[in-house]
């Protein structure tokens, strides 16, 4: 007696498993691009991590007090290369209490005024460090009447998503003294 046996057709068989693999690169690819999209929209800022710097040689970074008001003087200071400057728009610095329980952030951005109560010192118009050169440090002033003990610089760079700038990771901080 014979047994009859049936199997698939080598052609069946083969659409199978072409079909396997289209599949399976469809569900890779469904994790893999937005996964490199979004690693690479992180490395914007690599070039920024150390743009900006507190300068203690104009012997400001210190905060003085008077009236229930707490006055802040500090300097910033752009690097001396000028690679890659003409994408920093801004910087935001953030003012931090003590143990950093609360804090309080200004901006300063270029051709335009300065956000959240800072100032130039000297009554100089608004702007940010310049890269190598003129203006590569400045000085602001801050007043509150909170007591902070710590100040953040952040880099603000251009952002094809977005007209207000990417905020990069902090650049610098600096504990402020009592002013002498």
């Amino acid at each position: 007696m014979m047994i009859k046996k049936r199997g698939l057709s080598v052609v069946v068989a083969s659409m199978l498993l072409i079909l396997l693999a289209v599949s399976g690169v469809v569900i890779i690819g469904g994790y893999l691009i937005p996964f490199t999209r979004d690693s690479l929209d992180n490395t914007a800022c690599f070039d920024f991590r150390d743009y900006f710097s507190f300068d203690d040689s104009l012997g400001f970074n210190c905060y003085s007090q008077s009236g229930g008001k707490n006055n802040y003087v500090f300097s910033v200071r752009a690097r001396a290369d000028n690679s890659s400057a003409e994408k920093v728009i801004g910087l935001n610095v953030r003012f931090l209490t003590l143990g950093g329980d609360g804090s309080s952030i200004a901006t300063v951005k270029k051709g335009s005024a300065i956000v959240g109560g800072l100032t130039m010192h000297g009554g100089i118009s608004p702007d940010i460090p310049k890269a190598g050169g003129a203006y590569s440090a400045l000085s602001y002033d801050y007043a509150s009447g909170v007591l902070y003990e710590t100040v953040e610089v952040y880099p603000i760079i251009q952002d094809p998503k977005n007209l207000d700038g990417k905020v990069c990771e902090k650049s610098d901080s600096i504990k402020l003294i009592k002013c002498k």
